[in-house]
């Protein structure tokens, strides 16, 4: 997946701070798995990139800006305009229609900006790879009373996506179809825990091979951790501002 700089102070929910990284501590990253499709529910929602880039001190100015201009130049009403932590702002239209007629264009802004949007899930944080990397996997000692496609799912999604489970009588395991993410890397074991405050069990349960199908190692298009040893997410240089 992608490295990239990206600023969360606007974000942060008032009364709250971002608290610094351990500088000295090598970045992490994990991988989940949603399960199948996404069921589309913004498809009237994008993201708006303006050039040069506007300061996030400026936003207030920027969505009022962007709502004039819709409405006056476009006859489009914009249903909200919010700050965007990988653009200048995430605009709502009024339809998918609507957005539609404003993808994959740019349009001159006001004076000196010009403007342009992309769907609300594209983007340099997003990436697609084809699910070609299968593998059945055995989970020895697995919870019985865990045995359901939620909790199984849950024990593989941090290396893979479950596409199905063998439910037989027997206890001593659980055997998976699994379909791996990126780095095809299938730990030795999985912890699972249970429970509720102030004390939770939980079962280590060792993880077998049991056959592979076209396992192909992406690899990481931009390395992980960065090689130099830097952030994987630094803070962006600030635009400049408007005053």
């Amino acid at each position: 997946m992608a490295n990239f700089a990206i600023d969360p102070h606007p974000h942060v929910p008032r009364g709250f701070e971002v608290l610094p990284r351990d500088p000295n501590a090598p970045p992490t990253r994990l991988h989940t798995y949603f399960g199948g499709v996404l069921e589309a529910h913004n498809e009237d929602l994008a993201v708006a990139f303006l050039l040069p880039a506007v300061a996030k001190e400026d936003f207030r100015e920027l969505a009022e800006a962007l709502k004039h201009f819709f409405t006056q130049d476009q006859g489009v009403h914009l249903l909200e305009v919010q700050p965007s932590p990988i653009g200048d702002a995430y605009v709502r239209f009024g339809s998918l229609v609507e957005r539609e007629q404003f993808l994959d264009y740019v349009i001159q802004f006001g004076h000196g900006y010009t403007l342009r949007f992309i769907n609300h899930d594209k983007g340099l944080h997003v990436r697609e790879h084809p699910l070609d990397r299968e593998v059945w996997l055995m989970m020895m000692l697995f919870p019985n009373d865990a045995r359901t496609n939620s909790a199984i799912a849950k024990a593989v999604a941090g290396f893979g996506l479950l596409r199905y489970w063998y439910d037989s009588t027997n206890n001593a395991r659980v055997v998976c179809k699994v379909h791996l993410n990126d780095d095809a890397r299938i730990p030795d074991d999985v912890v699972v825990s249970a429970g509720l405050h102030p004390r939770v069990r939980s079962w280590t349960c060792p993880i077998f091979l049991l056959k592979r199908k076209d396992v192909i190692n992406l690899g990481d298009e931009d390395g992980f951790p960065p090689p130099d040893g830097g952030l994987a997410h630094p803070f962006p240089p600030p635009p400049p501002s408007a005053c």
